[in-house]
């Protein structure tokens, strides 16, 4: 129970105020209230430590800034009181404790999935539906939007439609080969990330596949999922390469032109990587 002592030219009054600070100044007949400093001191009912309120959030749902629960400011026959409130949906304020602005705490947003468009693509060429799903599933769920091809001719013309941050290709296709594909795949952009896999590829073909620029030639010996493991394995060494590719290629879109780095095509320039990399390689590491 707090009592404030006020002088009045008119008048003295003792006013018992329950928790609450106020002034009464008589004059005559009528009544007039005043608030200190135009606020309000309450105690809040969870912690019971003393809060500042405005007038004009009297009736309104509040939070407290030492123990975040909720109140309601109420005038009752013994005066203004705070009244706990059990719900937390209602019209939070900021109040002012010891002369200090806190903010009341707001709901946790949920983690939104990135869009689309900020997910870097990549081309799965492969026209065996079981292989296709092994991969692409192991894919996506590292972080990166699959596009299937089924032919050399599907891929090309989705690169028309999307720009891939990597092309991940059988290098046996049913129309032709993953290296003809590359070869095509270079006249288009030359900086264009190439991963071809083979389960017999030979010394040769690592020879070839420098030739052409073939960024890496994986030989995986007929095991599936040890395939799948391993472009997983290597697109998250180049997890921040592949990103920095999506950045610039946004970049690029809007401000059409080139930066340091980046070709015209918006893709992050890049050195190239050993391509003799195959199962028996994992084994040894």
């Amino acid at each position: 129970m707090a009592t404030l002592l006020f002088h009045c030219p008119f008048n003295w009054q003792h006013f018992p105020t329950s928790g609450i600070m106020k002034t009464t100044c008589m004059e005559g007949e009528n009544d007039t209230m005043l608030l200190q400093d135009s606020k309000m001191i309450v105690n809040c009912p969870v912690c019971g430590r003393p809060a500042k309120v405005q007038p004009q959030f009297i009736d309104e749902e509040l939070a407290c800034a030492h123990c975040c629960g909720h109140f309601v400011v109420e005038e009752s026959s013994h005066g203004w009181m705070a009244v706990k409130s059990d719900s937390t949906s209602g019209y939070e304020r900021q109040l002012r404790v010891d002369n200090q602005r806190f903010s009341t705490p707001t709901a946790t947003q949920p983690e939104r999935e990135p869009s689309p468009e900020c997910q870097p693509v990549t081309f799965v060429v492969e026209h065996r539906d079981e292989i296709f799903a092994r991969i692409a599933t192991d894919v996506a769920e590292a972080g990166y939007r699959v596009i299937r091809a089924k032919s050399t001719i599907d891929a090309l013309k989705a690169c028309g439609h999307f720009e891939p941050t990597l092309v991940v290709a059988s290098a046996n296709l049913p129309d032709q080969n993953g290296w003809l594909l590359a070869c095509k795949l270079a006249l288009v952009d030359s900086n264009v990330r190439i991963w071809l896999y083979d389960s017999h590829a030979t010394d040769y073909d690592q020879s070839i596949a420098r030739y052409l620029h073939v960024e890496t030639l994986i030989r995986y010996d007929g095991d599936l999922l040890g395939l799948s493991h391993m472009i997983v394995e290597r697109l998250n060494e180049h997890a921040v390469g592949f990103q920095d590719a999506v950045v610039a290629t946004a970049t690029m879109r809007r401000t059409g032109g080139c930066d340091s780095g980046v070709d015209g095509s918006g893709f992050a320039r890049h050195r190239p990587i050993p391509v003799n990399y195959s199962m028996r390689d994992r084994a040894t590491a």
